[in-house]
């Protein structure tokens, strides 16, 4: 939402944490909802820069699966 063209201005940089602080929430503390390669091809392609940029910015500890 916080790149959205219509979306208030000054609503943006509370959307961008939210969704960062979503995703660190799901993949510490939600195993059962992995965030996997499978998730990611799942993932709507403009929502891909998104994911990516938590991906490489993320300190939230993902369970590995082996």
């Amino acid at each position: 939402m916080s790149q959205q063209a219509k979306r208030n201005p000054l609503k943006r940089p509370k959307d961008r944490k939210q969704g960062l602080a979503l995703l660190d929430a799901v993949a510490e503390a939600m195993p059962h909802y992995p965030l996997d390669a499978a998730f990611e091809a799942a993932i709507p392609s403009e929502l891909q820069g998104c994911f990516d940029n938590w991906q490489k910015n993320t300190f939230a500890q993902r369970k590995s699966d082996w």
